[in-house]
């Protein structure tokens, strides 16, 4: 004797809520300005070791002005050691 359990089927199509969410975003567009163009240019990369407070703040400071700690260090550098 065997049991035979059936398990309901899923619907094909998602509900009304899901295609009006996905179709108008609940918030507007960011209003951040466009990424200043940067020259493509080989990259190499750098590891510095720096005391975890400095890192954290500088972490911190960084998410506040929404950049990256790539651009922060690019910046500096090419401002400390200009083109000859």
């Amino acid at each position: 004797m065997t049991k035979k359990i059936t398990f309901p089927h899923k619907s094909k199509t998602p509900p009304p809520a899901a295609d009006a969410w996905v179709a108008e975003p609940s918030h507007p567009p960011e209003t951040r300005s466009p990424a200043k163009p940067v020259a493509l240019a080989r990259m190499r990369k750098l590891t510095v070791d720096v005391p975890d407070d400095l890192y954290r703040r500088v972490r911190v400071g960084l998410a506040r002005e929404d950049r990256n700690l790539t651009e922060l260090v690019n910046e500096f550098l090419a401002a400390r050691f200009p083109e000859i």
